[in-house]
């Protein structure tokens, strides 16, 4: 039986590792207005009591489960959302009904625990600064790849490289 952890990214891009909680509050005329995701990074129980010793606020779309595998390199963990280099190509992480699965850029999905090449975690789909999100939205949008940088980069003052060198992971 696998280990049920999450991670996700506080508002200062620190991850935090842990058990996920979501709560949601509201007044009386509008219940669940207001909702928390939250990781807690460590706990105690005593006698049926229960002590959150450690409590992270983190941003849900960032939320990635871990998958229970390891990556052939260092033994890191494998979450959702990571980042994979299998041999020569990359691939995203996804679970999907409770398999998890590589996609690659070519669509092709291969079952993780399938895949024989070495596997290294190289970063995590949710690793971005705004720059390259906004990249990486313009070509969800259909443009080019490098119609998109040219685009942030006139549009921020980035600096071509650096944006590039950030994106290499995702791209």
């Amino acid at each position: 039986m696998r280990d049920i952890k999450f991670k996700g990214l506080t508002t200062k891009n620190k991850w935090v590792y842990g058990s996920l909680v979501i709560t949601t509050h509201g007044i009386k005329h509008m219940p669940h207005t207001h909702t928390k995701t939250w990781i807690i990074e460590s706990a105690f129980g005593n006698g049926g009591w229960f002590s959150i010793g450690m409590k992270q606020y983190v941003r849900p779309e960032t939320v990635c489960e871990f998958t229970g595998q390891y990556d052939g390199d260092f033994g890191t963990e494998i979450y959702e959302g990571d980042i994979v280099l299998v041999g020569a190509k990359r691939g995203i992480v996804e679970i999907i009904n409770g398999n998890t699965y590589v996609a690659f850029a070519n669509n092709d999905l291969e079952l993780l625990s399938d895949i024989k090449q070495m596997t290294s975690v190289i970063g995590n789909k949710n690793d971005k600064t705004n720059n390259a999100r906004k990249v990486l939205q313009l070509m969800d949008n259909d443009y080019s790849y490098c119609d998109a940088v040219a685009l942030v980069c006139k549009e921020t003052g980035a600096d071509r490289q650096q944006l590039e060198k950030e994106l290499d992971p995702f791209i």
